[in-house]
């Protein structure tokens, strides 16, 4: 039987056969037994297996032209055939350990009879039990009890697959039995119309940016709701007790809860405590916890947000500078130097705006999520230094910070920068000195920058949280 897989006490008039084998070289006893009766099940389910789907792809053909309820019908059969846990009254007929190899034999039969006489003793019972979810399912749906409408609906489901599933294995296993079934089926009552739609919709959080690597600074909530058709002035009804799962495409990001129930209102809230770590566009999906019977009546909702993450490196450069009203005169010649000077750091010549006094915050405002913002506040004095009235010194003193609009936070970009020079009129000396100090903030503000774009990127080196928030201390 090892090798023609038959043996002469189980004909296969009345019994199918498996064999199942596994080598024993360095697993346990119970493993390798296990193992090999798994096996010996599948043999015998690929044999049953291949009688339904023949008869399926012979149904199909007929029944091309149908509507699409039967074929979805047996193509949920099919499926359901995949597994061997269907199988009931296997039983093992013979073992055998060969000494030379080490492996393990099995005979497994089924004793086809007995396999069919259990099975449509199980059809009525479920058939049965069918029944009982229909007119518990039409009084629910009278009351307009949408959480019990909706888990009876997946019951009736698990229901139908079963019933399909065991009647096209009876339909191959016992004709005779299957036609009984078949006219007990006929006088059932028919599958309760869905004249309902299960919804999910987004109430907030949807418009968002996140950085690599970062959670979401608002949870997404989403609510649950039926709505029947035709009645149009009627709003949603919302579906307490409702199971919902979120999950995101490309994978990475990190969800809290990662499963949730509706509460009564039928909201439920995730939080994205980490977005994936590459820029571009999170998808972020939530759907129906739903045993797969509620896909048959079209009861699994699905939602889908899309959130981009705007990795640093998408950052614009802006500048603003900080002077007191008193400079007001040489507010735009330092503007421009200053613009001339962080020209280096990127591209920020059309993006630089000058302070007198207050209105900070305001400015601030103006820029986007996209943006980061080099701060510069500056004092530029002018002396003439005795006994040389010809000549003339200037000192220049900057303090420079970066602002995220993103993060709503600042970064430290190195400490105050001083530079003192000389020139023979205030205004070579004053350009002399606010360039030397603005050399020593541009290489300092570059080593900034960079730092944020190795966070954005994901880097082993520093976090954004790493880098901390700064106090402000202006001049």
């Amino acid at each position: 039987w090892i090798v023609t897989h038959a043996h002469p006490d189980y004909p296969d008039s009345s019994f199918l056969v498996g064999v199942g084998a596994c080598d024993t070289a360095g697993a346990r006893e119970a493993e390798w037994r296990e193992a090999a009766y798994h096996r010996a099940c599948a043999e015998i389910a690929s044999q049953i297996r291949s009688r339904v789907e023949s008869r399926w792809n012979e149904k199909t053909e007929s029944t091309r032209r149908d509507a699409s309820g039967s074929t979805r019908s047996d193509f949920t059969t099919r499926k359901s055939l995949r597994s061997v846990e269907f199988l009931e009254g296997v039983k093992i007929a013979d073992t055998y350990l060969d000494p030379d190899s080490g492996v393990y034999y099995v005979l497994c039969v089924l004793d086809v009879q007995a396999f069919s006489r259990n099975l449509e003793i199980r059809l009525r019972e479920t058939l049965t039990e069918r029944k009982a979810i229909i007119a518990r399912l039409l009084s629910a749906r009278k009351r307009r009890a949408w959480q019990e409408v909706v888990s009876l609906f997946s019951a009736l489901g698990r229901a139908k697959e079963k019933i399909n599933r065991d009647t096209a294995l009876l339909g191959v296993l016992d004709p005779p039995a299957a036609v009984r079934i078949a006219s007990v089926r006929h006088d059932a009552p028919p599958d309760p119309r869905v004249d309902f739609s299960v919804e999910l919709k987004l109430v907030s959080g949807g418009s968002q940016r996140a950085l690599p690597g970062r959670p979401l600074s608002s949870p997404l909530l989403v609510r649950a709701q039926v709505r029947v058709f035709g009645e149009t002035r009627r709003k949603g009804e919302p579906l307490p007790g409702f199971p919902l799962t979120i999950d995101a495409d490309p994978a990475g990001a990190l969800f809290s809860p990662e499963q949730a129930l509706t509460d009564a209102e039928g909201c439920a809230a995730f939080s994205v405590t980490r977005v994936p770590l590459k820029s571009g566009p999170l998808t972020v999906t939530v759907s129906a916890d739903l045993p797969a019977g509620a896909r048959l009546f079209g009861l699994d909702p699905t939602l889908r947000v899309r959130i981009p993450i705007v990795g640093y490196h998408n950052l614009r450069l802006g500048l603003i500078a900080a002077m007191s009203e008193r400079d007001r005169a040489g507010g735009a010649w330092v503007l421009e130097r200053l613009t001339r000077a962080f020209t280096e750091v990127g591209p920020i010549r059309d993006r630089c705006f000058l302070i007198l006094g207050d209105g900070m915050e305001s400015l601030l405002d103006r820029f986007s999520t996209e943006d980061l913002v080099i701060v510069v506040w500056l004092n530029v004095d002018l002396f003439v230094p005795d006994p040389l009235p010809d000549v003339f010194s200037a000192e220049a003193r900057l303090r420079v910070r970066l602002w995220s609009p993103l993060l709503k936070r600042w970064f430290p970009a190195g400490d105050e920068f001083k530079a003192t020079a000389v020139g023979e009129d205030p205004l070579s000396a004053a350009e002399s000195a606010l360039l030397q100090a603005a050399g020593g903030a541009v290489y300092s503000v570059r080593e900034a920058v960079s730092d944020l774009l190795r966070a954005g990127a994901g880097s082993k080196d520093t976090t954004p949280e790493e880098l901390g928030a700064v106090r402000l201390n202006p001049l």
